[in-house]
Parts: structure tokens; C-alpha cells; sequence
């Protein structure tokens, strides 16, 4: 879904996302970064130590990358990619037409209208009849 171009010094790593936290700390640790995922912010300033920019190759993933900025960490874009690729199926046509259209200012309002949206699902209604 997204991709995220990280730079550290001299070395680059193209790391796909989502990805379990294992992973993705064993291909930081390839290039010499040795912080957890919520360390890391999405900032692309060369000033940085890590550089990090995210891109895809899908119209629905390009929308979803313009929503991370350097206060989001790559914690927060692994999840969010995570929830985006495996909601349920009743709402995968939804959730990317609406970040197709630019209903999300941040990744919080979609991964709060995913999660609102799979507690919609979850309603379960009982009717019981009992016969007299």
C-alpha cells in the first residue's frame, strides 16, 4: 500500500508498509538506525538525521501518504496502512473512496472513521420468540 524511502547517512532502505514491527526494526537496524518506530517522524528535511518519505503506486496510497506530516512517526503510518489494508470487506470500497475524495485531514479522523465504522458492523440484534 505505502512505501517509505528512509535515509540515514549514506544508506537508503525502500521498506513496504504494512509490515510487522520485527520487521521493520531488523531493516532499520540494516542501515544503522537503532530507534523504535515511534521515534522516528515522517520528515523528509535533508537537515534530519533520518530522512524518511513515503509514496505509492496507487492513487488511494498517494492520498494516504499526503496525510502523514513530522508530527506522525512511522508507527503511525504502519498502523494506518495496516487498518486501511485489512478492514473488512463491506467497507474496503468506502474507506478508499473516501480518501480518494480528501475526506481525512490526518490519519487519526480515518483510523477513528474505520474503527466507527467496524463497531457499526458489530451490532447484533436478538429477537427471541418464546410461544405461549
Amino acid at each position: 500500500m505505502l512505501n517509505a524511502l528512509i535515509t540515514s547517512g549514506e544508506k537508503t532502505a525502500i521498506l513496504t508498509l504494512p509490515s510487522d514491527s520485527f520487521t521493520l526494526q531488523y531493516e532499520l537496524a540494516q542501515i544503522g538506525i537503532r530507534k523504535r518506530l515511534t521515534e522516528i517522524p515522517i520528515n523528509d528535511d535533508e537537515e534530519q538525521d533520518i530522512q524518511i518519505k513515503l509514496f505509492a503506486d496507487s492513487d488511494i496510497g498517494n492520498n494516504l501518504a499526503v496525510l502523514f506530516n513530522p508530527t506522525h512517526t512511522l508507527e503511525d503510518a504502519n498502523l494506518c496502512a495496516h487498518m486501511v489494508e485489512n478492514a473488512q470487506p463491506e467497507l474496503q470500497e468506502e474507506i478508499e473512496q473516501n480518501i480518494l475524495i480528501g475526506q481525512y485531514t490526518s490519519p487519526q479522523a480515518l483510523m477513528e472513521d474505520i474503527r466507527s465504522m467496524t463497531d457499526g458492523l458489530i451490532a447484533v440484534t436478538v429477537n427471541y420468540y418464546c410461544p405461549l
